[in-house]
């Protein structure tokens, strides 16, 4: 039997992903603990924890792939119940932007995004849980119609996996950018924007 290898690291998350790409890569990387967002004319907000990633060796396919375990903590600060209606992927830029030498590249990197009811510690303790996960795509979360009443706040937990090396384990990207919007029934659009750097250790 193939064993397994988890390789458990934690990431740098960015402030914001912007429309240039050139300033992104001018102002950098920062650490951050959180990031807080709040629309003026909502009353709904998002906090968006830092991600925690790890590589491991599917068994399916025997390719080393990145696990990205993604908490959204949504709350609603008004007076009437609001939904949350869905995922939207964005086209402009594209939902995914591979970055390869400090340029985007041609190079596609394929992802597969699942919605957790388990933990990050859940997944250390028991790591086969990732292999049990069904492959869902953003389109597919595109009705979700979860109703998050006043004063409660929902977690929602989202684990990205990417698929970053071929099968000779050569590394395809060096940072994997992700972008796309979290509608509400009251107009609110999140916009979650995240970078994960790609690295083979």
């Amino acid at each position: 039997m193939k064993r397994k290898r988890f390789n458990f690291r934690r990431e740098i998350g960015w402030a914001e992903i912007i429309a240039s790409i050139a300033l992104i890569f001018a102002v950098g990387p920062i650490i951050i603990d959180y990031l807080t967002y709040k629309s003026q004319d909502s009353k709904i907000e998002v906090t968006q924890e830092v991600p925690k990633v790890f590589l491991f060796i599917d068994s399916k396919d025997g390719k080393q792939k990145m696990f990205t375990y993604n908490r959204l903590v949504v709350t609603n600060t008004g007076g009437k119940t609001v939904t949350l209606n869905g995922f939207q992927p964005n086209d402009m830029p594209p939902v995914i932007l591979n970055v390869v030498d400090g340029r985007i590249s041609n190079q596609t990197v394929e992802y597969s995004i699942f919605p957790l009811d388990f933990l990050m510690e859940d997944i250390k303790n028991e790591p086969d849980k990732i292999f049990n996960l069904k492959k869902t795509s953003l389109e597919a979360l595109s009705v979700i119609n979860e109703s998050i009443e006043p004063g409660i706040t929902k977690v929602l937990n989202y684990g990205i996996v990417f698929e970053p090396f071929d099968i000779n384990k050569k590394q395809l990207s060096d940072l994997i950018l992700i972008n796309f919007n979290i509608k509400f029934s009251d107009g609110y659009e999140y916009s979650f924007k995240q970078g994960y750097p790609v690295s083979e250790e």
